[in-house]
């Protein structure tokens, strides 16, 4: 929220007040259709980027990865004959194991690809990992039919993974993998493949960590896991310069697969670099660890919740020096971190340094997403979150989806964000297809760069709608924006939907610079009330009408439209249709315009107006 200058607006709003009402006083009249007009030639538009090199980028090397997986790894019948039982294996091969046992399987090093097929095992071990292999041997897993490895502490007490390996490690096969681990369930230093099979996860920490993940066609079942369950990170220890950034580490890839949680207790999906998701269905649900007795060090600072009832608390009302609740560790749904490192020179590893890029990306073109979490459900640091496909179903009480730079809506995707604080959130919003429905706490769409002051994020931050669904949701009484952009915001197409609360501080929608509403069917729902002037005659604006514009001349009316704002400028080449009393009740509601009608629900009553821009006149029910 702009809280300085929307008081400054306020202020203004009340003299012209006085100034507009003896003109001309709201006559009452239900609903008023007027031509579109253009109010300010400035656009205040700002640019978003072009991600087609890095979608490009992401599915070559995804494409290439595919086609380098080998024979072996694809390989999953057994042979008719081959070693069986053997635990310390020197020599490449193929292996079975069919028994149960207290022991461990080490495979040595330098042995090029050993393939393993467990059929029906039980093993255990006590302060070592139950199959571990070393540097220069390849792994492979088959599992056929119901399988168990376990690890606990012993008279060492020591934790280890229950599968480690330092190359790469593929699991395949029709069976299943139960894993108990005092640990990680499965370490790679290399990459992890997961082809096909069940495994079920009781971990102390990650179900799979990895340098890089690749899935196609694995079911995961977290039972019990005390940090992610998939944690792809590189290792950058003791580098002498800066890392450059790449996608091919710290990667998760899934081109295929299920994952099931019960108890989570860190980020279901967790990479360095990139995650890249194409199809699968993802049932996650995290579980938060709380400090229930943080003090904060500064006002406004982030990351804060109400002790009581873990609510998230707004910024703007975080006070230093009071108490709070905060997470003890990221519970996040689907995240894409930062690549760190240390120098050489920094022996204790004391200054963990980031690499700067902003290519840091989540791609999703499809797949079934169930997401229920505290924190943020979809996270990107320092880059974009492409939603090109899926359907969604989330619960978060933070951010919906978040990106620091680019957020993407396209295609088919189906979004429905049942509850969170914000619905989606990025330095620059683009939708281009798609249906998102959003339930927000506060502002339901907002472009923003809390990293940025607030005229540097006037230069960069923007949201664009030119196809696609926007259906959003706030609750009237507080201070929270339909739609809010610190830079400005451009309609081009679609179908927008947007609801604002009945005070003045807040809006249906909300631009820092200007909003262009050029196309597409735009349905605004309240305004503050208040105020008695009526419609305007010359303008087209979209806002209530206790806010000026930054246009200039609010007409003779007192009333630029109605039913939403901006703090700049309007420009539209739209029919306005309006309502004062049709579309805002609780319910049910209809717009129809040229032959077609959308429909929507309001979970509130709304006061002010509904107001519809569209390419003719509207019948709003």
């Amino acid at each position: 929220m702009k809280k300085l200058f929307k008081l400054f607006t306020i202020i203004l709003a009340i003299v012209m007040a006085f100034s507009l009402v003896a003109c001309d006083k709201n006559n009452g009249d239900e609903t008023e259709t007027e031509n579109g007009t253009t109010i300010d030639t400035e656009s205040g538009q700002n640019a978003i980027a072009d991600t087609s090199a890095t979608y490009t980028s992401i599915s070559d090397m995804t494409t290439a990865l595919a086609g380098s997986l080998s024979v072996e790894q694809k390989e999953t019948a057994l042979p008719e004959s081959c070693p069986t039982g053997t635990k310390k294996i020197t020599a490449g091969g193929i292996y079975k194991y069919t028994s149960e046992f207290s022991d461990t399987i080490s495979v040595g090093a330098d042995l090029g690809v050993v393939h393993i097929y467990l059929d029906g095992v039980n093993i255990s071990a006590e302060d070592k990992s139950v199959i571990s292999a070393d540097e220069g041997t390849k792994l492979i897993i088959t599992l056929i039919g119901e399988n168990t490895l376990s690890n606990s502490l012993g008279s060492k007490v020591k934790d280890k993974h229950v599968i480690s390996t330092t190359e790469d490690l593929t699991i395949n096969g029709n069976g299943t993998l139960a894993i108990n681990s005092t640990k990680s369930a499965i370490a790679c230093d290399k990459v992890f493949y997961g082809l096909s099979g069940t495994i079920g996860v009781q971990a102390v920490k990650h179900a799979i960590t990895a340098d890089s993940v690749y899935l196609d066609g694995l079911t995961i079942d977290a039972v019990s896991v005390g940090k992610d369950i998939i944690h792809a990170e590189s290792d950058y220890d003791a580098v002498s310069a800066a890392p450059t950034f790449k996608f091919d580490k710290g990667f998760v890839i899934i081109v295929d697969g299920t994952i099931h949680t019960t108890t989570v207790k860190g980020d279901g999906i967790q990479a360095d670099s990139l995650v890249y998701i194409k199809d699968g269905t993802f049932d996650i649900t995290t579980t938060p660890t709380w400090n229930d007795n943080y003090t904060a060090t500064e006002n406004q600072e982030s990351g804060m919740y109400n002790r009581t009832t873990h609510e998230k608390v707004s910024k703007d009302n975080v006070k230093k020096g009071s108490t709070y609740a905060v997470l003890s560790e990221s519970v996040k749904g689907i995240k894409v971190g930062e690549i760190d490192y240390y120098l050489e020179t920094d022996t204790e590893q004391t200054n963990e340094l980031t690499v700067a890029s902003n290519d840091y990306t989540i791609l999703i073109e499809g797949g079934e997403f169930n997401i229920n979490t505290v924190d943020d459900a979809i996270h990107t640091n320092s880059g974009s979150a492409l939603i090109y496909g899926g359907t969604f179903t989330i619960s978060t009480s933070d951010d919906g989806i978040h990106a620091d730079t680019n957020l993407k809506i396209a295609g088919n995707t189906v979004i429905n964000i049942l509850t969170c604080y914000e619905g989606i959130e990025a330095q620059t919003i683009d939708i281009s297809g798609g249906e998102t429905t959003i339930n927000a706490l506060d502002d339901g769409v907002n472009a923003t760069n809390s990293n940025l002051t607030e005229s540097q994020q006037s230069t960069v931050c923007q949201i664009n709608i030119s196809g696609g669904r926007l259906d959003v949701t706030v609750n009237p009484n507080g201070d929270r924006d339909g739609i809010d952009s610190n830079g400005g915001i451009k309609i081009t197409g679609g179908t927008v939907i947007t609801r604002g609360p009945n005070q003045q501080m807040a809006s249906p929608i909300d631009a820092a610079n200007s909003i262009s509403v050029t196309g597409g069917i735009v349905v605004v729902i309240g305004c503050a009330p208040g105020y008695s002037g009526s419609f305007s005659g010359q303008r087209g604006f979209m806002m209530p009408p206790n806010k000026p514009s930054g246009g200039g001349n609010a007409g003779g009316g007192g009333n630029p439209g109605g039913g939403a704002v901006s703090e700049g400028s309007f420009t539209t080449t739209l029919t306005k249709t309006q309502s004062n009393t049709k579309g805002l009740s609780l319910g049910d509601h209809t717009v129809s315009v040229s032959g077609t009608t959308i429909s929507y629900t309001n979970a509130y009553s709304y006061s002010g107006y509904t107001t519809v821009y569209a390419s003719a006149s509207a019948t709003i029910n």
